[in-house]
């Protein structure tokens, strides 16, 4: 509507209570920015609740006949300036001779500082029962020779300047496919644990990952003394199951790592670099923190559906995507971290996990709903600095206000609809 002017340029007593009634017509009386509906939330983060240490955020190298990444992209993801992933996970492939490819890319990870986590999809073809890559099983007449083989790739590597630092003993042993994979019985992988789990050299021991997290392929090990405490580490993926604690295994003392998954659309590639399918991926992420998981590693980093592109649907080479902005928040702000209580009241559509650290704790929100939200923070202590990051369908994470008076204990900030913010508190 216009409003009229006095020649002062000042506006009368009128014009204003009409442009007030406007502006709260137009929100229907309550909170509003630009007309948009606000919904408030409240998250109050207790230290007092400790869950699991986040050891990091990562993915797979590419292989096979996939893109390969270059240095430049290791340096986009995990370079000290970069997305701030910290686990590279490699295929440890059956002969050697395709050994020397991945050397270029896990060195600069290893630069970087990133944990290096080998996975083979089967042993050597010549000792396995049907002489193929490709299912079968590996008899226990073969169980020296694989520990060697494995071993054999930890000193390649080493000697080549990439320190190993996690070897998982097969991917997917679960499942029967089509390309390279090994069949193992939860029995036969407790018995090779036993036997050979300290024999593979100065790392950390995964005896599987199976294909849904099968609680039950682990369970014998953890409840036998001798495989116990022959591994480390307990992995596996979650395609179309698996994503919920594993407390038996944590009452171990063991590590739970979520150590492959990917989800695109076939009906329609293009979807998967959008934001809509980065929130989805945002709130597995969330889940998995939820779940106790202490690691979560993707699938190919460098693809059209995952952290940076590789020039295909609609994905420019080396550009970082939706997905790969997202996990950037839980890398940034949750590695090195213990999980700790957030609990939240309000709005239904935000969900948050909190991460105390050395002297800070790190709050990750993600707003799914379609309505701002205006976030209360409540820390149990008082800090001096609060900073954040927030990523939405613009992409990119750019830096965003936080209300917070120096030595306070209660911060204030608004999330816009469909988004992911981070929020750092310093003492």
């Amino acid at each position: 509507m216009m409003i009229k002017k006095h020649k002062t340029g000042k506006l009368t007593a009128v014009a204003l209570f009409l442009a007030f009634l406007a502006v709260s017509c137009a929100s229907g009386g309550g909170s509003s920015d630009g007309g948009k509906s606000v919904s408030p939330v409240t998250i109050t983060v207790d230290t007092t609740v400790r869950h699991q240490f986040v050891r990091g955020f990562g993915g797979m190298s590419n292989a096979w006949s996939s893109p390969l990444m270059t240095e430049y992209d290791v340096t986009t993801m995990f370079g000290e300036n970069g997305l701030g992933y910290n686990i590279l996970r490699i295929m440890l492939y059956p002969e050697k001779e395709q050994w020397e490819a991945i050397i270029p890319v896990a060195k600069k990870a290893k630069s970087y500082g990133a944990i290096i986590l080998a996975s083979p999809w089967t042993p050597p073809a010549e000792i396995k029962s049907n002489k193929s890559k490709i299912g079968g099983t590996l008899p226990r007449s073969s169980f020296a020779a694989y520990a060697a083989h494995l071993r054999s790739f930890v000193d390649y590597m080493a000697a080549n300047g990439v320190k190993i630092d996690a070897v998982s003993f097969q991917n997917e042993p679960d499942i029967s496919v089509s390309y390279d994979s090994c069949d193992w019985s939860s029995r036969d992988m407790m018995d090779f644990v036993i036997n050979y789990g300290r024999e593979i050299g100065d790392v950390l021991i995964i005896p599987g990952e199976p294909y849904q997290f099968n609680r039950a392929f682990y369970s014998p090990m953890l409840n036998s003394s001798e495989a116990v405490v022959k591994f480390d580490i307990v992995g596996g993926h979650i395609y179309g199951g698996g994503l919920s604690s594993f407390r038996s295994a944590s009452e171990k003392g063991k590590e739970v790592w979520m150590t492959e998954h990917n989800f695109n659309t076939e009906s329609n590639y293009d979807y998967d670099s959008t934001w809509p399918a980065a929130m989805e991926f945002a709130k597995e992420i969330h889940d998995c923190m939820n779940a106790d998981f202490n690691a979560y590693i993707w699938w190919y980093l460098k693809r059209f559906y995952s952290m940076i592109g590789d020039d295909q649907y609609n994905t420019d080479d080396g550009e970082v995507l939706n997905r790969g902005y997202v996990m950037s928040h839980y890398a940034k702000y949750a590695t090195g971290k213990y999980r700790v209580d957030a609990q939240k009241s309000g709005y239904s559509q935000v969900v948050v996990t909190a991460y105390e650290g050395e002297n800070e704790i790190c709050v990750v929100m993600i707003n799914m709903g379609t309505s701002q939200s205006d976030a209360t923070i409540i820390l149990p202590d008082q800090f001096e600095r609060a900073s954040a990051a927030e990523t939405d369908e613009n992409g990119a994470m750019k830096e965003k206000s936080v209300n917070m008076r120096k030595g306070e204990n209660t911060a204030k900030l608004r999330l816009a609809p469909k988004s992911i913010v981070s929020v750092r508190f310093e003492k």
